[in-house]
């Protein structure tokens, strides 16, 4: 495989980059996506925030939420990170309030793509699954202010049957 293929399969222009761009043009509030290459997604999914000019943020749970945003060209700062709760976002609970924040409170840049990995575990867990029910049934991942999609990047296609109608 050539190079300019490889890149091609790795960039926002390849088919699941397409795809992914259609389904949140349309609205979409969350996604999964099931693979044995999870890095090889990511890079995709970080090339199409950065071609839609959105923020890349990553989910899981021994980090938290993860993104790094530059202040200046020598300070990156994780805006999720607080010294005094280092893990506070590693809840996956924790993690979804936070998406939907705005005002004075806002951790949440305005748009942005939230890749949640290996998320199966936390979709039997009540409030979890009805957290993210809320989410979408109140129109708090996407709206007219923001837009602020999941993509669950799993192994496999698990999921509660109480929150597949929300998930493409």
């Amino acid at each position: 495989m050539s190079d300019e293929h490889t890149m091609e399969m790795n960039s926002a222009s390849s088919p699941y980059g397409q795809q992914l761009r259609h389904l949140i043009s349309a609205g979409f509030q969350a996604m999964l996506t099931t693979t044995a290459e999870p890095f090889r997604v990511m890079e995709i999914v970080k090339a199409l925030a950065n071609d839609l000019e959105y923020q890349y943020i990553t989910w899981d749970v021994a980090r938290g939420l993860w993104t790094n945003i530059s202040q200046n060209e020598e300070t990156i700062v994780n805006p999720f990170h607080n010294e005094d709760e280092p893990f506070k976002f590693c809840n996956p609970n924790a993690a979804l309030d936070v998406i939907p924040t705005i005002g004075e409170i806002q951790r949440m840049p305005e748009n942005a793509i939230i890749v949640f990995q290996n998320f199966e575990p936390y979709w039997e867990e009540p409030a979890v699954r009805q957290r993210f029910e809320h989410l979408c049934q109140e129109h708090l991942l996407v709206c007219s202010a923001y837009k602020r999609p999941i993509v669950f990047l799993q192994h496999s296609e698990f999921m509660h049957r109480a929150v597949k109608p929300y998930i493409r």
